[in-house]
């Protein structure tokens, strides 16, 4: 049996930007609000 994984990388940079030009660009409110979390919880190493 084979199994597939997977890595997400995220760009931080991108999410910066995004901030920077406004976060209401995103207009479903749910998933404006999963991306702040995933970003606020991401560890850069």
């Amino acid at each position: 049996m084979t199994t597939d994984t997977w890595t997400a990388y995220a760009n931080e940079s991108v999410f910066e930007s995004l901030r920077s030009e406004g976060l209401n660009l995103i207009s479903n409110k749910d998933l404006r609000q999963e991306i702040v979390r995933f970003y606020d919880k991401l560890i850069i190493l």
